[in-house]
């Protein structure tokens, strides 16, 4: 297979959201160009499900939000952060949201499984607020849902900034978050003990090659 190019498997990977609407599309086109014929299975679930399910020998290797045990091994991919957006109808008319106007405002959430749903749990904590002061109107795991029911008037939503760029969805507007720490990192992850086939170590070498450059 190594001299002719071509390659029968599939690779199994599962991801949080977000790196799954980012960064994955890009390594997966870059791996198939090199390895013609294997096919791949994704598969979308919050950080906590994509740690866990490698734990359980579900899967081998994934992409998460949030950084797993000394069980693993990981390489961070990249970090982002997180910006507010509303629709064209909202009543902020400054280029920031803080803790206070957020509490004011219907809120779309992600789960609180997710990396994104644990900042925003963790920033209320430190104001001694919880999700039961928000006045939730709707939870998803998808950001494109999310980015949708924004666009049509339904609620404000907090977002990675890296699903904001280039983005085309129109009645969006954006604002930086005050008060609020959402810097976080994604991670390439692979528990130590995992017994991987020939074409997931390539796969590994790959993203540990990808993002050493």
């Amino acid at each position: 297979n190594d001299l002719v190019g071509q390659f029968d498997g599939v690779i199994e990977i599962p991801s949080s959201t977000v790196p799954n609407e980012t960064i994955v599309p890009q390594i997966i086109s870059g791996f198939s160009k090199k390895y013609q014929g294997l096919k791949f299975r994704l598969f979308s679930m919050d950080s906590i499900d994509v740690i866990e399910s490698i734990t359980e020998k579900k899967y081998t290797i994934g992409f998460s939000g949030s950084k797993p045990n000394n069980d693993f091994e990981i390489i961070k991919v990249y970090s982002d952060d997180m910006v507010f957006i509303g629709p064209k109808s909202s009543p902020l008319d400054q280029g920031f949201a803080s803790i206070e106007d957020i509490l004011n405002l219907p809120l779309i959430l992600r789960e609180e499984g997710s990396g994104s749903g644990g900042i925003i749990s963790k920033a209320l904590k430190k104001h001694n607020l919880s999700n039961d002061n928000l006045n939730i109107v709707a939870i998803t795991d998808s950001v494109h849902v999310i980015k949708a029911l924004v666009a049509s008037g339904a609620g404000f939503a907090f977002v990675p900034r890296s699903c904001m760029n280039h983005d085309t969805t129109t009645g969006l507007l954006v604002y930086e978050l005050k008060d609020i720490e959402s810097s976080r990192d994604f991670y390439f992850i692979r528990h130590k003990k995992a017994l991987l086939t020939p074409l997931e170590e390539s796969f590994c070498e790959f993203v540990s090659s990808y993002f050493s450059k």
